[in-house]
């Protein structure tokens, strides 16, 4: 997903039956918080990242093995100078 010129997102593979990578490129510092939810809002998996990361690329793993088959949303919150909240939906299969 191409969003801003400071900001990209990829998540893959999707669908996943076990691992599923957040591939993001930031241009500058900024606070990641990742969060996982099933198709009726409940929080399923929580702060899965909850940090500063630097600028560049970074590539975060998530084990979404523990996870029912079917269709969630994550939210990716990123708080640098402005922020950016990003959601999508990820399949889990089995």
């Amino acid at each position: 997903i191409p969003l801003e010129s400071s900001l990209s997102l990829d998540v893959f593979p999707n669908p996943s039956s076990g691992w599923t990578n957040f591939a993001l490129n930031l241009n500058e510092d900024a606070k990641l918080d990742i969060r996982i939810y099933d198709l009726l809002g409940k929080e399923v998996m929580t702060k899965i990242i909850d940090e500063v990361l630097p600028a560049g690329s970074h590539n975060i793993e998530v084990d979404a093995s523990a996870l029912s088959q079917g269709v969630y949303t994550y939210m990716m919150m990123v708080t640098g100078p402005k922020t950016t909240i990003l959601t999508g939906r990820m399949v889990i299969t089995r």
